[in-house]
This record gives C-alpha cells, sequence and structure tokens, in this order.
C-alpha cells in the first residue's frame, strides 16, 4: 500500500491566495456556503442540507472529524494566471498540492 504524502507547512499564503490546513470560525460561512450550493455541487454528490454541513464544520472545528469524510479536505480556486506563475504556485506548494496547468 502507499503511504500518502503530507504537508508539513500548516500555512501557504501567496499574494492572492492562502492555503490553510485547518478550519477555523471565521471559515463557517464560505464552508457552509460550497457546501450547500447546487451549481457548485452538482458534480460532486450534490448539495448537502446546511444542518448536516453545519454539524460537520462543528465537529472538525472541535477536532474529532475531518471536514470531509475521508479526510481530504478540498480546497477550489480559480485565478486567471499566466502558465509561468501556475507552474510557480504548483512548483511552491509541492506535491501534496494539485495546480491543474492545461
Amino acid at each position: 500500500m502507499s503511504r500518502l504524502r503530507t504537508l508539513s507547512a500548516t500555512e501557504i499564503l501567496s499574494e492572492r491566495l492562502l492555503l490553510r490546513r485547518t478550519l477555523h470560525e471565521a471559515d463557517r460561512e464560505g464552508f457552509v456556503e460550497l457546501h450547500t450550493d447546487p451549481e457548485v455541487q452538482a458534480y460532486i454528490g450534490g448539495p448537502q442540507p446546511r444542518g448536516d454541513v453545519e454539524r460537520r464544520f462543528d465537529a472538525a472545528i472541535a477536532g474529532e472529524r475531518p471536514p470531509i469524510d475521508d479526510g481530504v479536505t478540498v480546497v477550489a480556486t480559480v485565478m486567471k494566471l499566466p502558465t509561468s506563475a501556475r507552474t510557480a504556485l504548483s512548483a511552491r506548494l509541492g506535491p501534496d498540492y494539485e495546480v491543474y496547468i492545461p
């Protein structure tokens, strides 16, 4: 069985993006909005009831469970960047993150 890589940094900050390993209370509305929005969730299981999302967020904040059931937190950001910037971002984030470069 292959061992999953882990990221040692707790935070990665760029000019336009902040990636963190943990959720903060200030993330609640954005987290709930993403998981309850039909358009966002259209191809990944559909929108979830707000109450379920709130409970999952509370459990993640309390450290009882990861924000997504399989232990993977997915963060998606869409930015218009030149190829060189996407390549640089990918290099800076390292192998634990994927940056789509068409």
